[in-house]
């Protein structure tokens, strides 16, 4: 049967996103120098996109009549706004240059939008 992860547990990883995203934008407050644009996209992409997708995906699978299961098309949505997230919110910490990481999470937060929308947004149109 595999894994299959828990839609719920989409909505805690959201909540996780953002409780990391505020902690350690105190933390850059109060101890050092980190790119405060760069921690904020950890709550936003990472949090807010998240809880958006989590919830969206389960009121689209309960109104259009199907399982109220994440599926593969919402595991593959999570996970691009997870990368996203990632590559937005923690690796300017690597070193790497912000003009490289930009394209990255923009590029997964619109393949996660468009997958969306093509997987999940036909369960919601009008019977």
């Amino acid at each position: 049967m595999g894994w299959r992860p828990p839609l719920l547990g989409v909505l805690h990883l959201g909540i996780a996103w953002i409780v990391l995203g505020y902690g350690l934008d105190a933390a850059r407050c109060l101890l050092w120098p980190l790119d405060a644009g760069a921690l904020r996209h950890l709550w936003t992409v990472g949090g807010l996109g998240t809880l958006v997708a989590g919830i969206s995906i389960r009121v689209t699978r309960g109104h259009g009549g199907q399982p109220l299961a994440l599926g593969k098309a919402g595991a593959a949505v999570v996970l691009l706004i997870q990368l996203a997230a990632l590559s937005r919110g923690l690796l300017p910490l690597t070193g790497l240059p912000q003009t490289a990481l930009y394209p990255v999470a923009g590029l997964g937060l619109a393949a996660a939008m468009l997958l969306w929308l093509g997987a999940l947004g036909p369960a919601v149109r009008p019977r």
